[in-house]
């Protein structure tokens, strides 16, 4: 699941009490997607529950977002891959996540944001875990430079390579998009 962490210190008096997502459950997997009309996952505080505002000391129901204020040139995605149990034991979340070659942010962005910036990122690598939390090795793919003498339509002239340790062999965008990804890094377009 992909995770955004909230700053306290920026959320002005909203306590943070959990940290904000913007990936949904598709039956036994995951997925990173644009479908949401808000701009960002919105979470009703405390399932409707009213909160105590600490200035004015008055109870309201209140919806919690995320929102991006200024885009990065390299976007860095750090998905979910460990949970802690109620004894403090840690268990690796295995399971493939959807994510796709180009992501728009502009449904996450700040609408106050004057910012003429562009919000399109396309991959540029991708990190996978394989292995449990006792024990395991992490691969790479890299996107390379453009090829001369491919057409755009195939990996866009693109090649992609798989790293891992002293090994590295070409790869193909399909084999990157179904990897069970930890980080994904995406560069502005």
């Amino acid at each position: 699941m992909m995770q955004f962490l909230s700053n306290p210190r920026s959320s002005g008096f909203w306590k943070s009490r959990s940290q904000e997502s913007i990936a949904h459950q598709v039956k036994d997997s995951y997925t990173i997607d644009e479908s949401d009309s808000t701009g960002c996952t919105a979470d009703d505080a405390q399932s409707s529950e009213e909160i105590n505002s600490l200035k004015v000391k008055v109870k309201r129901d209140a919806t919690k977002r995320v929102l991006i204020h200024k885009a990065p040139p390299i976007l860095t995605v750090h998905l979910k891959r460990f949970s802690q149990d109620a004894r403090g034991r840690l268990n690796k979340l295995n399971g493939h996540v959807n994510f796709g070659e180009m992501i728009n942010l502009r449904p996450y962005m700040d609408p106050r944001c004057t910012d003429q910036e562009k919000y399109n990122y396309r991959l540029l690598g991708v990190v996978e875990h394989l292995g449990t939390m006792r024990g395991g090795h992490y691969v790479a793919y890299v996107r390379g430079a453009k090829i001369k003498g491919k057409t755009e339509k195939e990996n866009g002239g693109c090649v992609w390579y798989h790293a891992s340790d002293a090994y590295v062999r070409e790869s193909s965008l399909e084999e990157v998009l179904r990897c069970e990804a930890y980080i994904l890094f995406y560069e502005q377009v």
